[in-house]
């Protein structure tokens, strides 16, 4: 039995995959696009611009989100930002723009032949950082975070910029300095600009987005608090002290503001008789939610008495885990577990021997009492 328990340590695979960038030129008149749908990705933050006033896409009613952002269709949405909301030039739609953004340093003179070109990330990351006013890190240690800006003359506007939050780059760790972008994710950039609950929170490797990781409730997404619940299994191990009973181990994840992360471990022996119960909220009755960090519980149940072990872990908003949605990941292990005289043997997953899973995460089930 002792084998059974030695060490679990579950891994799950994390996927991130994030663009960020900046937003549109021409005016149109409507919030529906018909070529921006609820499904997309970026429906939340272009329907958001338009009703911001700081878009309304083509005259045929599109928005063209995959068409490249220009460099003369960024500064002008940049310096409505700001407030400038200029008319059209002739014979040039951008002039006024341009002028602009000369006398705010945002672009040099001669800097570019022509503005009907796209921009690069580098230089959003430069005009995003001007505008904010603020300055830029004297840090040189750069390939920490991005491994391909170390040649970037841009490259503290870079790291600025994603400080404020409001760029961020690749989940291979790079950044792409010299590519393009699409009017869909120039449209994140510049909603992050001017509106706090779409501005990028980091927790680890983790990138968090209030307006975009959270349900109308507060409760956030499955899909979101799975990547924190996928941190918190890589760490987690159920082994054995010297005087023979079950010790867990793990690391509580940092979680947003607001938001709390509880893992529950109950025992049970062979006859599915309840032998314990163990969470990382300390004190269960009275809330009490500890640190992130590393945390240890030495419980007082014998190894050689447990045969099934259920495993919850789940990451909700407040206190409140009576009368919330919580997005949970749920996990079964057992050597055998017999219950009415007969055995259930489950399978192996995720390499943990006599592992059943069950994925809640998915549907969001309810927490029942």
């Amino acid at each position: 039995m002792k084998a059974f328990i030695k060490f679990i340590s579950i891994i799950l695979a994390i996927s991130l995959a994030i663009s960020m960038l900046v937003i549109s030129p021409t005016y149109a008149a409507s919030i529906s696009f018909s070529d921006v749908n609820v499904q997309d990705w970026y429906y939340p933050y272009i329907t958001e611009l338009a009703a911001k006033n700081l878009t309304k896409g083509y005259e045929d009613g599109t928005y063209r989100p995959d068409r490249q952002i220009q460099i003369d269709e960024f500064l002008a949405f940049a310096l409505r930002t700001i407030g400038l909301d200029l008319p059209n030039a002739e014979p040039y739609w951008a002039q006024y723009y341009i002028t602009n953004a000369l006398q705010l340093n945002l672009i040099e003179p001669g800097e570019f032949a022509n503005y009907d070109v796209p921009i690069s990330r580098e230089k959003m990351a430069e005009i995003v950082v001007t505008l904010s006013g603020t300055k830029i890190n004297g840090s040189d240690n750069y390939s920490s975070v991005f491994t391909d800006i170390s040649r970037s003359q841009k490259r503290q506007y870079i790291m600025k910029a994603v400080e404020l939050g409001i760029l961020a780059g690749y989940e291979d760790k790079t950044f792409r300095p010299t590519s393009s972008a699409t009017r869909a994710e120039a449209a994140t950039i510049v909603l992050r600009m001017i509106d706090k609950d779409y501005k990028i929170e980091r927790y680890g490797d983790i990138v968090f987005v209030p307006a975009a990781d959270l349900n109308e409730d507060g409760v956030m997404k499955a899909g979101k608090a799975q990547e924190f619940l996928n941190e918190a299994l890589r760490d987690l191990h159920i082994g054995v002290s010297e005087d023979n009973l079950a010790v867990i181990t793990g690391v509580m994840p940092q979680v947003p503001e607001g938001q709390i992360f509880d893992c529950t471990i109950s025992f049970f022996n062979e006859y599915a008789k309840y032998l314990a119960f163990y969470s990382t909220i300390a004190k269960f009755d009275e809330q009490k939610i500890p640190e992130p960090g590393r945390f240890e519980i030495n419980t007082d149940i014998d190894i050689n008495e447990i045969s099934y072990i259920t495993i919850i872990m789940y990451v909700t908003k407040g206190t409140n885990m009576r009368d919330t949605k919580i997005p949970m990941v749920h996990y079964e292990m057992c050597k055998y577990y017999s219950k009415d005289y007969e055995s259930y043997f489950y399978n192996e997953i995720e390499g943990i021997p006599g592992a059943k899973k069950m994925d809640f995460s998915i549907t969001e089930c309810v927490w029942g009492w």
